[in-house]
């Protein structure tokens, strides 16, 4: 690890004098503070997803893609979208937030460069607009603004495939995000996207469309999918909440996952020099 990550991960890293972890457990804590930027936002494009077993941090940059959180309920795939996304709300990207789970990602309500939707329907059409968008700028070879879509988990996931806007083949919502996933890149638009379980749409690409995958799940089916059809699924019980499988070629790399409160990611996307209100006191 070169000095320069070195010193952002130890910026980055514990609260309440923690150390760099060696093994994997608990969520990593962004540290606040004035003048402390708690993110490697500082470098567009490039955030912290957490920290690995082997004190290597973690991270999301522009070769990275598109990121899967595949989770059983209530092991953190909300948090680590909302701690990933406030990063990239720092560093000066759009967020489209899509999120029908009733608030898991409220800290974006009211941001001014988020665009926050909650209703399946307002969903399915903004998801078919952006696939026109993306097309469009496809054939222009002309990139969007860069932009960030945040897919929440259950009940999301599950409303793209239910309702349909046309009976043509592609019909669906999830028809036109798996559009936007293949294209997003050219069209300068990455995808953030928890879920349960891989959607029908996703299941025989899941591996192409997300180059950055992590899992926090014991599914076998999950794990072909989405994980290393070639190597067993580990022996990992139950997952810990924060605790995940990143998939690389070299096999799954278990990893604590960064963490930001939805007070402390709503500071982060409003003030990212501090992650802080100006007027807000420190100890």
């Amino acid at each position: 690890m070169n000095d320069h990550l070195r010193a952002c991960l130890d910026a980055a890293l514990a609260i309440t004098g923690r150390h760099r972890p060696t093994e994997p457990g608990p969520e990593v804590m962004l540290r606040r503070g004035p003048g402390q930027r708690p993110t490697l936002a500082t470098e567009r494009g490039r955030v912290l997803v957490g920290v690995a077993r082997d004190d290597e941090p973690v991270v999301l940059d522009e070769k990275a893609g598109h990121l899967l959180a595949l989770a059983a309920p209530g092991t953190g795939a909300s948090s680590l979208l909302r701690t990933v996304g406030a990063q990239f709300a720092a560093a000066g990207y759009r967020l489209d937030v899509l999120d029908a789970t009733g608030g898991e990602q409220s800290w974006a309500h009211g941001l001014e460069t988020v665009t926050y939707l909650d209703a399946p329907d307002a969903i399915h059409h903004h998801l078919f607009d952006l696939a026109a968008q993306v097309r469009d700028a496809v054939e222009r070879q002309q990139p969007l603004a860069p932009r960030v879509v945040l897919v929440e988990s259950y009940p999301t996931t599950n409303s793209l495939t239910q309702l349909r806007r046309t009976p043509e083949p592609g019909g669906y919502a999830a028809d036109a995000l798996a559009h936007v996933l293949a294209h997003a890149r050219v069209a300068g638009i990455r995808v953030l996207m928890a879920c349960r379980h891989i959607p029908p749409n996703f299941g025989h690409v899941a591996r192409d469309l997300f180059t950055t995958r992590l899992l926090a799940s014991s599914d076998p089916r999950s794990w072909y999918l989405a994980g290393t059809a070639d190597q067993p699924v580990p022996d990992q019980g139950d997952p810990a909440p924060g605790s995940w499988q990143l998939i690389t070629r070299a096999g799954p790399k278990p990893v604590r996952a960064a963490y930001l409160t939805d007070t402390d990611a709503a500071r982060l996307a409003r003030h990212p020099h501090t992650g802080t209100h100006p007027e807000e006191k420190q100890p």
